[in-house]
């Protein structure tokens, strides 16, 4: 499983996952894990990513200010078109 080994990988190199998350511009908000300062679950907005285009599940991007995150599953779409 991708996803996993890529969770193992984030935990072995002390890198923050981001769970369920979305881009909002060039930042990305979602649930952050393993940070070394904020709780595990809790929602963050992080600065802008250097490269927002290449956000996708497995990858790990760095924001502009330097931090970097393991991008773990993407929030699904609450959204059915439905009237």
């Amino acid at each position: 499983d991708v996803v996993n080994s890529a969770s193992a990988v984030a935990v072995q190199q002390q890198i923050a996952e981001l769970r369920d998350w979305k881009l909002d511009g060039v930042c990305a908000t979602g649930r952050v894990f393993n940070h070394p300062s904020i709780g595990d679950g809790d929602v963050i907005v992080t600065s802008a990513l250097r490269n927002p285009g290449g956000a996708r599940e497995g990858e790990i991007v760095q924001t502009e200010s330097g931090s970097q995150y393991m991008l773990g599953t993407p929030q699904v779409s609450t959204s059915g078109g439905q009237a």
